[in-house]
């Protein structure tokens, strides 16, 4: 959602605008929401073994820590 409301938004709204601040803020933002991207791959593309399963973002490192009840 932050790449929709903070990224491509502001970028559309620039260009049709002319406003060069708009459109780098916009591009600043959606370059930034790179990482939310990663993290919903990893998130998505993980194939637990049991049904009760918890995601939790790591507490000092970048990426989270799943926990699955067997």
């Amino acid at each position: 959602m932050p790449l929709i409301i903070l990224g491509i938004i502001p970028i559309i709204v620039g260009i049709a605008g002319g406003n060069f601040w708009v459109m780098l803020f916009g591009i600043v933002e959606a370059v930034s929401a790179c990482g939310d991207l990663m993290v919903i791959k990893n998130i998505t593309s993980y194939v637990p073994a049991a049904k009760d399963v918890v995601y939790v973002d790591h507490p000092t490192e970048a990426g989270s820590v799943v926990f699955e009840r067997a």
